[in-house]
């Protein structure tokens, strides 16, 4: 959520920026969480019901763990995110930000997709020369590691 959004009352920050604001007293980032709060809630409201749906689903269909390690300014912000009330764990913040970063580099996973499909079409045709050229069969079915390229036992 690091892009700016228009609210209804003609306030331009992120909620990215709000963040900033966290490491005053206790008074004030009791304010600035609440403040947080209201800019997410009106964020989803003004627009952002597609990436809010993208992430509730992720989070919904967790099913898979994953650990990973992050520096310490990650942590920090993970810790707000709950801390602010906006998610019940580390874990679901995490998860959350994954979803949304994937959602927001759609465009680059479709030219991943297509790549790797015309990578993988390449393979299979230098598979079939290969197999042409050697007289052998090279199909996944019939290359297994008990054999090697004559087909004799190892």
């Amino acid at each position: 959520m690091n892009e700016t959004s228009e609210f209804p009352h003609g306030e331009e920050e992120t909620v990215a920026d709000s963040f900033d604001e966290l490491d005053k007293s206790p008074v004030d980032q009791a304010r600035q969480k609440t403040k947080i709060k209201d800019k997410v809630a009106r964020g989803i409201s003004t627009g952002a019901e597609s990436m809010s749906s993208v992430v509730r689903k992720a989070l919904l269909a967790r099913e898979h763990v994953l650990m990973v390690r992050v520096n310490e300014d990650t942590l920090v912000r993970i810790n707000q995110l709950m801390d602010a009330g906006l998610f019940r764990s580390r874990s679901e913040a995490a998860a959350s930000l994954i979803a949304e970063g994937i959602a927001a580099k759609a465009m680059l996973f479709e030219h991943i997709v297509d790549k790797t499909e015309k990578i993988n079409k390449l393979k299979e045709e230098l598979r079939q020369l290969a197999e042409k050229d050697f007289d052998i069969d090279l199909s996944p079915e019939h290359n297994n590691d008990n054999s090697d390229l004559d087909g004799d036992e190892k």
